[in-house]
């Protein structure tokens, strides 16, 4: 947060213009207690995983269940990949998938009356995962993974010509360096 927090005030600063002025970031001065949290009379549970970044937390609403998603899940959306760890995200999404969830709120997107949008992110990246691999291993260069066919699926999310964009710079270089060292992205 603190390598990250200048640019993103200026990039408020971009986009809202000078009633940001003055503004800045709060770094947090303590740690969140994960596990059972209670909000006046709702038993509450934070629950930590990884992958979207190197700590994704979760909250949830045990009695309604429902069950705020932070990053880990976007639902018809391209998912930002700037921190992001493929594998480690694949392992939370399947970890996740097993919470009793009846309302999931993502990170991105429409809220779901039911977990869907966990498969259509598990779905993605899994997707970019094996494309990204392959196209590796094939020696494409990053203009070509861009031309690459991209499922239907996914063209008709939302920021799909951005984010997809920024996908490929974020993450297709790590494919490259695997395939050329001969280790996992």
């Amino acid at each position: 947060m603190a390598r990250e927090a200048r640019a993103y005030e200026d990039n408020l600063y971009r986009l809202c213009g000078d009633w940001m002025r003055g503004t800045e970031a709060l770094l947090p001065t303590g740690t969140l207690p994960l596990g059972p949290l209670r909000i006046g009379n709702r038993e509450m549970e934070l629950r930590e995983y990884r992958g979207h970044t190197d700590s994704d937390v979760v909250l949830v609403d045990k009695a309604s269940g429902i069950v705020f998603a932070g990053g880990l899940v976007f639902a018809q959306r391209i998912p930002t990949t700037p921190h992001a760890q493929i594998a480690p995200w694949l392992q939370s999404l399947q970890a996740f998938a097993a919470l009793p969830v009846r309302t999931l709120v993502p990170s991105h997107g429409p809220v779901r009356s039911d977990g869907s949008a966990i498969g259509e992110t598990q779905r993605y990246l899994q997707w970019l995962d094996r494309s990204f691999r392959q196209l590796a291993e094939q020696g494409a260069e990053m203009n070509e993974v861009l031309r690459a066919e991209v499922p239907a699926e996914f063209r008709g999310w939302a920021a799909f010509g951005t984010e997809y964009t920024r996908n490929v710079a974020h993450l297709y270089p790590r494919y490259e360096r695997a395939v050329l060292k001969g280790t996992k992205p």
